[in-house]
């Protein structure tokens, strides 16, 4: 009966130290590893799990374009005034909003008015010859 005891106790210690060894391998093993792979045998093969953490990518929001009251309202706070003339047109291959603006002197500027982004891409005037001779 002692043998027996002393046989049972032999084989526990034996399979701890062979599931230490086992454990400590494998922890030493996914030590030296970089996250995102796994290792088999010789070669270290790339997972896709770092591809579920990534943020999906945003889409752009189309932003609508400039109505012909916006571009009035960027106009007048660049040069108050009154506007004579508004209209669509392709200038330099850009859709701009031209206006002229007739201001508190008397004067006239050309404004332009990007379409797409709201800027004013020009700027130009014009001495007023109406009363004059």
């Amino acid at each position: 009966m002692n043998q027996l005891a002393n046989y049972l106790g032999k084989v526990a210690l034996l399979i701890f130290m062979c599931v230490g060894l086992v454990v400590s391998s494998t922890t030493a093993a996914s030590a030296n590893t970089k996250p995102g792979t796994n290792r088999t045998s010789a070669k270290t093969v790339k997972t896709n799990s770092t591809d579920k953490t990534k943020k999906p990518k945003r889409r752009s929001i189309k932003k609508k374009d400039v109505t012909l009251d916006e571009a009035q309202q960027i106009a007048l706070r660049k040069v108050p005034g009154s506007i004579e003339n508004g209209e669509l047109k392709t200038e330099k291959g850009a859709s701009v909003y031209a206006f002229e603006i007739r201001d508190k002197k008397g004067k006239t500027i050309n404004i332009w008015v990007d379409q797409h982004t709201g800027k004013v891409v020009h700027r130009a005037s014009e001495r007023s010859t109406i009363g004059k001779k």
